[in-house]
């Protein structure tokens, strides 16, 4: 183990930190918006069960491990009809089926949750990108009449361990975003990852197509009295 020399002239970076046993510990908790990696794979498997008895049929959800680095993501699969649209904005068949796929991955860089989201044609293949952003505005009621422009954060990544490319909604602002949500006090049985999550889920992923059961989301946004 390295064990690593803090400078004692910054008490004002060094508040996180505590020292346990001769060793510097970081509260990840303290630092408002963000989320540790370890607290982020621990609250995904905690919410797993959650979603998969309260989600949709429509939607399954499951978890993924890899390796070569170490990563844990949750992952929402889910089938779409064109003829569920308004398909005559798109060049294909009412009948039609894009299978959605989303990812929720850890940023290390950024230690947030990041989402990335793949589309699938009956053939295999994938649709353009204008007509995937198209598609997905279409879909989504919630991006279809908002003012923010949410697939303007969305860009195309290689994934890091599958190495096909997946649409990534940027998580620059994510930590702001967070911080603001989680400043309301609460009053929930949820362990701080998972409130953490579920409001991230209904605040990014939700706009973005993905179905969260929305008794789990109230409970989260439950105000402490």
């Amino acid at each position: 183990m390295i064990r690593l020399e803090y400078p004692k002239v910054l008490p004002h970076i060094m508040a996180p930190f505590e020292d346990v046993n001769g060793t510097m510990k970081m509260h990840r908790e303290s630092i408002v918006g963000h989320l540790s990696s370890y607290d982020f794979t621990t609250g995904v498997r905690q919410l797993l069960p959650l979603l998969r008895s309260l989600a949709s049929t429509t939607n399954d959800w499951s978890i993924e491990e890899f390796r070569d680095p170490s990563s844990t993501e949750l992952v929402c699969r889910k089938n779409v009809h064109f003829r569920d649209i308004a398909s005559s904005e798109f060049e294909l068949g009412t009948d039609a089926l894009i299978s959605l796929e989303y990812r929720v991955l850890y940023s290390s860089a950024f230690e947030v949750p990041i989402l990335l989201i793949r589309d699938q044609n009956s053939a295999g293949g994938s649709l353009s990108t204008n007509t995937f952003l198209a598609f997905l505005s279409a879909y989504t009621t919630a991006l279809y009449y908002s003012s923010t422009p949410l697939l303007l954060g969305l860009s195309q990544i290689e994934h890091p361990h599958l190495g096909i490319p997946y649409y990534q909604f940027h998580p620059c602002r994510t930590a702001q975003l967070m911080q603001e949500t989680l400043s309301v006090p609460f009053s929930c049985n949820f362990s701080h990852a998972v409130r953490y999550l579920l409001l991230w889920l209904s605040l990014v992923c939700s706009p973005l197509g993905v179905d969260i059961p929305k008794d789990l989301v109230l409970s989260a946004q439950r105000l402490e009295l």
